[in-house]
């Protein structure tokens, strides 16, 4: 039993019938040529692409007539809308200001009174010591005279 197919639609082609797509082709002809592909009118994008891109990674471009366009939000605030008065304070604000000034002096103040009693009480150390060393002085002279005579006495 034959079957016999008529034109019922489209068939799978085998690999040898198959016919080169015009992409095939222009990529064979770059190839094999290494020719650019915008000589061909018929270059295929990622042809053109690809060449692009490699032109702009080399360092030979020119690039005094590029102008590079940046896009910013709607919303974004521009640099010049941006820029403050200086603020005058209110009353409330200089209020508070000299209360923290009081504060600050009172601080100060207290501190500085600390220091002035700290230098006092040292003051009063070092002559107290002096004294000290004085009278340490008189006691070793003291106790030198005394084993002199002890040692006249065992004699």
């Amino acid at each position: 039993m034959e079957r016999e197919v008529e034109n019922s639609g489209p068939t799978h082609q085998s690999r040898r019938e198959r016919v080169p797509t015009t992409k095939a082709l222009e990529l064979d002809k770059t190839k094999r040529s290494g020719k650019a592909a915008d000589d061909n009118p018929s270059a295929i994008l990622s042809q053109r692409f690809g060449e692009a891109r490699n032109w702009e990674e080399s360092d030979e471009y020119d690039t005094d007539n590029v102008i590079e366009v940046t896009a910013e939000a709607s919303d974004a605030p521009r640099p010049d809308c941006t820029r403050r008065r200086p603020r005058i304070p209110t009353r409330a604000a200089t209020r508070g200001n000299a209360k923290a000034k009081k504060v600050e002096s009172d601080t100060l103040s207290i501190i500085l009174s600390v220091v002035e009693e700290l230098k006092s009480s040292n003051e009063e150390i070092k002559t107290s010591n002096a004294e000290l060393k004085a009278e340490l002085a008189e006691i070793r002279a003291q106790l030198t005279e005394a084993k002199a005579q002890l040692t006249e006495m065992e004699r």
